[in-house]
C-alpha cells in the first residue's frame, strides 16, 4: 500500500464537459487497475454522471477528494488506505458517499466511518452501476429506489412460499411476470462452504419485500422482484451490501422485456450468469 502513495500517474483531472443539466453526480475514481478503471469511467459517463478525476495513489486520491469535492467516491482500498491516509474518511469529511470496489473481500468494520460505504466486489460492473444509481437518488434528495418499491402496486402472485426451496410458489409467480419485473441471480460457491447457498438465500429472503420471491436453484440463488425496474434492482443491491452479503458473491440481473415471458427472462439470466462464471 505504501508504494501506491509515491508512484503511478498521480491525479488525472477531467474538465466539466458534460452539460450541467445532464450531470447528476460528480464522481472521483481512486483505483490503479487501469483497464478496469477505463470500464468504470465508461459506465459512469454513460449514465449521465461526471468524472471529476482519477487518482491511482493514496496521496493523490486524498488530494482529489479534498479539492474536487465529489458527490461520490469509487475507491479500491489498496489505493484508498495506508498508515497515514484514508480516502474513505476524507470522503466522509467532505460529505461524499463512498463505494468500495475491491477484489479483496473488504469488510467495513461497524462504526468505523460516520457514513458506512457500500461494498461491491470487482469486477462486477453491473452491481457497481446499481450502487451508483442508488446513491445518486439518495444524495439528490429525490425519492430513493427503496421508497419507490414500497409504494409499488404489484407483488408476486400466488401463495406465499414455504421457504427458499419452494419452486412451485416461485414459478407460479414467475409465470405471471410482466415487463418491468426483474430477476436477480446471486452466485454463491457451495464448494467453499457447505450449505452456503441455502444460508445466503435465507438471508436474502429476510431482506427482500414480502411480495418478492427467492429460490435456491441448482446454479444460483434467484430473486424475482416484481415492478422493480433498474431502481428496484439498485435498492436490492443496496440492501445486500448493507447486510454484508454483497462481498463474496457474484450478482447478475435481467429485466423482463416486452413480448418476453418470465421463463424466457429466467433462461436468459441463467445463460448470462453462466457465461460470467466461465
Amino acid at each position: 500500500m505504501g508504494a501506491n502513495a509515491d508512484s503511478g500517474r498521480g491525479v488525472l483531472l477531467y474538465p466539466g464537459w458534460l452539460p450541467v443539466d445532464e450531470v447528476r453526480v460528480r464522481v472521483a475514481l481512486c483505483d490503479d487497475d487501469g483497464p478496469l478503471v477505463a470500464l468504470v469511467e465508461g459506465v459512469v459517463v454513460a449514465h449521465g454522471h461526471e468524472i471529476i478525476g482519477v487518482a491511482d495513489t493514496t496521496v493523490g486520491a486524498v488530494h482529489l477528494v479534498q479539492h474536487g469535492h465529489p458527490d461520490l467516491v469509487v475507491v479500491d482500498p489498496v489505493v484508498g488506505c495506508n498508515t497515514d491516509f484514508d480516502v474513505i474518511e476524507t470522503a466522509c469529511e467532505v460529505g461524499a458517499a463512498t463505494v468500495v470496489f475491491s477484489r479483496s473481500g473488504y469488510v467495513v468494520a461497524p462504526g468505523r466511518y460516520r457514513r458506512t460505504p457500500s461494498v461491491v466486489a470487482k469486477p462486477d460492473l453491473v452491481a457497481l452501476e446499481a450502487a451508483i444509481s442508488r446513491l445518486a437518488h439518495d444524495d439528490s434528495g429525490a425519492v430513493t429506489p427503496g421508497e419507490r418499491r414500497v409504494r409499488s402496486a404489484r407483488s408476486a402472485s400466488g401463495p406465499k412460499p414455504s421457504g427458499v426451496h419452494d419452486a412451485s410458489a416461485f414459478y407460479g409467480a414467475l409465470n405471471e411476470a410482466v415487463p418491468g419485473d426483474s430477476l436477480v441471480a446471486v452466485v454463491v460457491d457451495d464448494a467453499a462452504e457447505p450449505h452456503a447457498r441455502d444460508v445466503t438465500a435465507a438471508r436474502i429472503s429476510s431482506i427482500v419485500r414480502e411480495g418478492d420471491r427467492t429460490l435456491v436453484a441448482g446454479w444460483a440463488v434467484v430473486v424475482f422482484v416484481p415492478a422493480s425496474g433498474t431502481d428496484g434492482v439498485a435498492a436490492l443491491v443496496g440492501r445486500l451490501n448493507d447486510a454484508g452479503i454483497g462481498i463474496d458473491i457474484d450478482l447478475t440481473s435481467a429485466a423482463v422485456e416486452p413480448d418476453e415471458t418470465g421463463a424466457e427472462a429466467l433462461a436468459r439470466l441463467k445463460a448470462q450468469t453462466q457465461r460470467r462464471s466461465v
